[in-house]
């Protein structure tokens, strides 16, 4: 039989208005606790513990952006594609060489084919989400 453990609490979520986004979120049991089984009858507690992990929100990271068309394999470009952002974590920066070399590799494994690239420039910062980096 499976016996669901009903936690009665609150929720505090912390967000940070330079970032616009929530920065992290943590649950408040109380002391309210019910258990029922899959009909939803009350049945009797059980004495197993299990911690509330919550997900916390993903911290901002520092990302080139990639303009890319699936179509497109070389020459010019007039169009406007899609644009996906590469996590500079993902760019092996360690001997200071290669870039593009290293972000077609880091594009390769999270979107596709490096072919399809039309545009990329380590000039300009953003966000997972496409918003101009601020420090």
């Amino acid at each position: 039989m499976l016996i669901k453990k009903i936690t009665h609490g609150f929720v505090t979520q912390v967000f940070d208005t330079k970032l616009k986004r929530f920065v992290s979120q943590e649950f408040t049991a109380g002391d309210d606790v019910a258990y029922e089984n899959e009909k939803g009858d009350a049945v009797d507690s059980v004495d197993d513990y299990l911690p509330f992990h919550m997900v916390q929100p993903e911290p901002p990271k520092r990302c080139i952006r990639v303009e890319y068309d699936l179509n497109y394999q070389g020459g010019d470009y007039d169009k406007v594609g899609n644009f996906a952002y590469i996590p500079l974590d993902n760019i092996d920066r360690q001997s200071g060489k290669d870039f593009d070399k290293k972000l077609k590799t880091a594009f390769a494994v999270l979107v596709g084919d490096p072919i399809h690239i039309v545009h990329f420039t380590f000039d300009q910062v953003y966000d997972q989400d496409g918003n101009e980096w601020r420090e």
